[in-house]
């Protein structure tokens, strides 16, 4: 139930003291009806109500809900004193309504807001005890590609090779005074022999390329674009596992700091190479989640390797000099052989070597200052 003038000043936008006038004036009928009282209680579902003859049409709204397209340069508030808000975008249409938005978008961020005075509803899809997924969709000014991609991805695997695998290694081999630099030596080039003979018997095929690598094979094209990628990853496991060996076992000099920063811009330059399958992959009608699916797979060698290398540590500390830096002449191949032609297919840019840089500071950085 509802009072008949707070019902006229919803339904038309009147203050309730004009609408208490048009009530006193004879202006109002209810039920067909002429209806001098303000205070009277009406269905305001059900209700015949009209103004100056006029019936005021359309079920009664407990509440709006009002879908915004919200442009740049406006807030996502209810009031404020220096930019327009969403809610002033609509207010001149919902005089009487206590709008506010449900979720917000940044001031420079255009799309979807809801609009309501319905708390109850605000609160059930806004709490995170209430598990309401939401979706964003990003655009970027400069599209985010293959050669960003790659270049990122390879600075980040030269870095961490000098700085948590070679320059380790050689610490290690420091009682052999000059000769300290042998097990580095000796290990990176059977990394290099190794990713190359995985290079060769492997069935793998490269971004961009038509013609397959490795034993030749019926496998299909997303299989072996999805071998590719995991052929570069293993080396990255295997340096992961190699630094945590050498944390277990305590007297190799390398700290829990130190593995952790290894295993972050691990990590982090792995959000590119899986996006070096799933996107070119949904580009070709692949379903979102099955382009998600081998971009998983692609880096599930990853962990596999580490663990087993771990898993291998009482046989590996005694060499761990060869280990660490046959991890690096391992990353090292990888990144000359795939990712460093990849950046520098099509137009000439140097976004390439722009993002390698970015990936190398910010390894070095991570090494350094967590490392130390």
């Amino acid at each position: 139930m509802m009072r008949l003038d707070k019902y006229l000043a919803e339904r038309t936008g009147m203050t309730r003291s004009e609408s208490r006038k048009a009530v006193t004036k004879g202006r109002v009928m209810v039920g067909g009806m002429v209806c001098r009282k303000a205070d009277t209680q009406l269905d305001e579902h059900t209700a015949e109500v009209a103004l100056d003859g006029t019936p005021l049409a359309g079920a009664y709204q407990a509440f709006v809900y009002i879908m915004l397209n919200k442009p740049e340069g406006v807030v996502s508030a209810s009031r404020d004193k220096r930019d327009t808000t969403v809610v002033d975008l609509v207010a001149a249409d919902f005089p009487r309504r206590a709008l506010f938005p449900a979720g917000r978008l940044d001031k420079t961020s255009t799309g979807f807001v809801l609009l309501t005075d319905d708390g109850t509803f605000a609160h059930d899809i806004l709490a995170p005890k209430r598990h309401v997924s939401k979706t964003y969709t990003v655009v970027l000014d400069t599209p985010l590609t293959e050669q960003m991609r790659t270049g990122f991805a390879a600075g980040v695997m030269v870095a961490a090779s000098i700085w948590s695998l070679l320059l380790p290694a050689m610490e290690q081999a420091a009682d052999m005074g000059r000769w300290s630099f042998v097990p580095a030596v000796v290990g990176f080039w059977l990394g290099i022999f190794f990713l190359l003979g995985l290079d060769r018997l492997i069935p793998h095929l490269h971004l961009g390329s038509a013609e397959a690598e490795g034993i030749k094979s019926s496998l299909g094209k997303t299989t072996m674009l999805t071998l590719a990628v995991a052929l570069h990853n293993i080396p990255e496991g295997m340096a992961v596992g190699a630094v945590y060996a050498g944390w277990l076992y305590g007297d190799s000099g390398i700290t829990l700091a130190g593995a952790l920063a290894l295993s972050l811009g691990i990590a982090i330059q792995n959000f590119p190479e899986g996006a070096i399958i799933s996107m070119p992959l949904k580009a070709e009608g692949f379903s979102k989640s099955r382009s998600f699916l081998y971009g998983t797979l692609s880096g599930a060698v990853e962990p596999i390797g580490a663990i087993l290398t771990i898993l291998l540590a009482g046989i590996l500390v005694p060499v761990l000099p060869y280990a660490l830096s046959f991890a690096a002449g391992a990353m090292v191949y990888v990144v000359v052989e795939e990712l460093i032609p990849e950046m520098s297919v099509g137009k000439h840019s140097n976004i390439g070597t722009i993002l390698f840089a970015v990936g190398f500071t910010l390894m070095m950085t991570l090494d350094v200052a967590l490392g130390a």
